[in-house]
């Protein structure tokens, strides 16, 4: 039988497990002081496709959302806002809401009163082109979206081909939420400046990630060197060839045309109900559901049956979420607990109460993901839009119909 220089694979193996290392270490530095966050930091990498960096004693993601390019900053500082969610827009003049609270208020040459009291008694609108912004400010939808933010204590301000959202401390329902909040209340008033006179020349530069050339190549090495391994290879004296079976390293319950399509499943198990928190079990029970490691359902809407997620088990007890859609991994996130995971028939999700919603129509059913059974706010949503998977937040969890199984 052939054998595999033992050598080299083991070099390119060492070459892998270093990358990963100082990746790791790396990561941890940039996230120094920040660890009662750092679940919502790397949540907001996740929804801004973004890996963090440090600027000073700042965590900056830059990344992309709604094809918006966008800026968020984390801070501990006691001179800046905790924090700062910038987006671009095609804004073409200056303008700013402070809370009439603040000690220190930035406001523009002139005050703009707008048609809504509480905004006008809560906050300073004001602008270096008050006809400009009185124009854009005097709308119906831009005045709900003005006294959504102004639920709290926030500053916004507008500059040409941006727009800012800062919050002095972090709030306390979690920075991922208000992070979500502010980027999709911008969005929503893409239109909104669109329609201002002079927004065509205003020019948004698409956002292109940053690429980390060094890994790249180091990772591109040992994939050679494995290469390499594998080609020289050295002939056995006697034996015939053994054919080896994939699906043996499949862990059970799992099917071996999913396996395939899942990285690196060693060491990994399927859950089963005693992974589960009890007493979402017990409600479960109660509604006759009878959760599981292989999740079977819809994803895709296609019905065609090739569509399951797993809830796997490492040996060090972290566990992983995989959506399989099609014969493909359409979702693959690891997490150090969760409380219970099940899907939500693709009918009910419409009716949900949201505090950050769906961003785009959902292709199929969705996956319930519990982080902490005592928390009815810790629950997010996974669902496919346009094959692609993205997360949205209910309010309650257990407000949630999960419909007839």
């Amino acid at each position: 039988m052939p054998q595999l220089n033992p050598f080299l694979i083991t070099v390119a193996m060492l070459v892998l497990g270093i990358t990963l290392g100082i990746s790791i270490i790396k990561r941890r530095q940039i996230l120094a002081g920040y660890s009662l966050i750092r679940r919502d930091i790397l949540k907001t990498c996740r929804l801004v496709h973004a890996e963090p960096s440090r600027e000073g004693s700042d965590v900056v993601l830059n990344g992309e959302y709604a094809s918006h390019p966008v800026q968020i900053c984390f801070s501990n500082s006691d001179n800046a806002p905790a924090l700062r969610v910038s987006m671009a827009v095609p804004a073409t003049f200056q303008f700013s809401m402070v809370p009439r609270s603040a000690a220190n208020r930035k406001e523009g040459k002139a005050v703009v009163r707008i048609e809504d009291a509480a905004l006008n008694r809560g906050f300073v609108l004001s602008s270096d082109q008050p006809a400009q912004a009185r124009m854009f400010a005097d709308n119906r939808e831009v005045i709900e979206v003005l006294r959504t933010l102004a639920s709290s204590p926030v500053f916004v301000s507008t500059s040409p081909g941006s727009m800012t959202i800062s919050e002095l401390e972090f709030p306390s329902a979690g920075p991922a939420t208000a992070v979500l909040r502010h980027m999709e209340n911008m969005a929503r008033l893409e239109k909104k400046f669109q329609a201002m006179p002079g927004a065509t020349q205003v020019a948004i530069q698409p956002y292109k990630k940053r690429r980390d050339i060094t890994a790249r190549v180091i990772v591109a090495a040992a994939l050679a060197i494995g290469i390499i391994g594998a080609l020289r290879l050295t002939p056995s004296r006697m034996g015939p060839s053994i054919t080896t079976n994939s699906s043996a390293s499949a862990p059970a319950g799992v099917l071996p045309s999913d396996a395939s399509a899942i990285a690196a499943l060693k060491g990994w198990r399927l859950a089963t109900e005693a992974d589960f928190d009890p007493d979402l079990l017990s409600w479960l029970h109660d509604k006759d559901i009878a959760p599981s490691g292989k999740i079977a359902g819809d994803f895709s809407g296609k019905n065609n049956g090739q569509d399951r997620a797993y809830v796997l088990v490492s040996e060090n007890g972290l566990t992983r979420i995989v959506v399989i859609s099609q014969g493909r991994t359409v979702s693959d996130f690891a997490y150090r607990h969760i409380a219970i995971a099940i899907r939500v028939p693709a009918a009910v999700i419409p009716a949900i109460a949201w505090r950050a919603p769906i961003l785009g129509p959902p292709d199929g059913d969705g996956l319930l993901i519990v982080a902490d059974a005592k928390d009815p706010s810790s629950a997010s949503v996974l669902v496919l839009s346009s094959g692609k998977a993205i997360e949205a937040l209910p309010e309650n969890y257990r407000n949630v119909s999960l419909g007839d199984f």
